[in-house]
């Protein structure tokens, strides 16, 4: 077991921290590199103190961490289907529980820069009598970990041994509609994604509704709903791939322009019904009325912007996530600052305005999405 940590820290942990060095310096400096040297305690323990004081700081430091797991979770992924390591496939003869401690530990190797100011962290939050912090946090970082090394394990194994468990896969029968075309294809191909997507959202949503007084600051539901749609990220990926497979015979639908976007609307919309439900639920009780439209209209614009942003050439994997980071640390101080109101309105115009330049002249390239 030595041999395979150590073959695995040096073809893939070595191989992530190499290809993101620019990204690690940037935040080294960032965190250490604009303040004087006598005022780095001082300044990182104001940081921390502020996280733990404040619920939203702390939501967009977790989101943060988010996307970084996201990174690390797709890097590796990537790498174990890559052909020059096809000699990793050879751990499918290890059990299930060796090798998912073999890739618990890779991830605590990718997450280390992050475990090793989150120790800090909870170490201010337990001397701050602040337990019920210091749990949440640990308990957040930890499930990445469990996860990741879960859905890594199964990649694995299932390319040699079918799974015991199948997800049946949704077959609509009847002639669907262009919106139903693309949802039904995520239904039949990306089935755990889309569970594991529904899952993690409805949960947050049911959690802080429970947690929220009734008619609230709307920007709490909202903050909530944007880690929900962070997580619907990799499926707008998906459905972008896909539809760059069918891009030729799209084009030759006698379909007007303003027609294909309505599509789109309309696409994000069915794939957020289960949150709307939950929203729609608490009309009443926790939000009214004209709070649910918008959360509806903020989701689907928020999707809609990311699949028309992927007209794009040259768009990977690693691009994309770097864009989600900017795009939700920009989204989260919008909200923050009460513009929530402007951003379906403003992502739906921009949306559209990219959509109607880039539909035609847009060509996918090999290896882009």
């Amino acid at each position: 077991m030595k041999d395979i940590h150590i073959t695995l820290q040096r073809s893939i942990a070595f191989s992530f921290y190499q290809q993101h060095t620019g990204m690690f310096f940037f935040v080294f400096f960032l965190m250490f590199g604009v303040v004087e040297s006598t005022q780095i305690v001082s300044y990182h323990l104001s940081l921390i103190y502020g996280m733990l004081s404040s619920t939203l700081f702390l939501l967009l430091v977790m989101g943060v961490w988010l996307l970084y797991f996201l990174k690390c979770l797709h890097f590796v992924l990537k790498t174990t289907d890559a052909t020059e390591y096809f000699f990793l496939t050879h751990l499918a003869t290890l059990s299930r529980l060796q090798t998912f401690c073999v890739f618990l530990f890779l991830q605590f190797t990718l997450f280390l820069p992050v475990s090793i100011y989150t120790v800090i962290i909870l170490a201010v939050a337990v001397k701050s009598g602040l337990y019920y912090h210091a749990i949440l946090i640990s308990f957040y970082q930890v499930s990445f970990w469990l996860f990741s090394s879960w859905v890594i394990t199964r990649n694995i194994h299932q390319k040699h041994i079918n799974p015991c468990v199948k997800i049946p896969s949704f077959q609509i029968p009847f002639d669907r509609p262009l919106p139903l075309f693309y949802t039904s294809h995520l239904l039949r191909q990306q089935k755990v994604g889309v569970f594991i997507s529904k899952l993690f959202s409805v949960a947050i949503i049911y959690i802080v509704l429970q947690a929220m007084d009734p008619f609230d600051d709307i920007r709490i539901a909202l903050l909530a709903f944007l880690f929900g749609l962070i997580s619907h990220s990799f499926l707008v990926f998906e459905l972008k791939r896909f539809e760059n497979e069918h891009l030729h015979w799209l084009r030759t639908l006698p379909i007007s322009l303003y027609s294909r976007f309505l599509c789109y609307l309309a696409i994000y919309s069915i794939i957020l019904l289960p949150e709307m439900m939950l929203w729609t639920a608490s009309i009443g009780k926790k939000i009214s009325f004209s709070n649910c439209l918008l959360l509806y209209s903020f989701g689907t614009s928020f999707l809609t912007f990311l699949h028309v942003r992927l007209f794009k050439s040259g768009q990977t994997m690693d691009t994309y996530i770097q864009f989600l980071l900017l795009f939700f640390l920009f989204s989260f101080f919008l909200i923050l600052c009460k513009l929530s109101i402007f951003l379906p309105v403003g992502l739906l115009f921009i949306a559209y305005l990219l959509f109607t330049y880039r539909f035609y002249n847009f060509e996918p390239t090999p290896g882009s999405n």
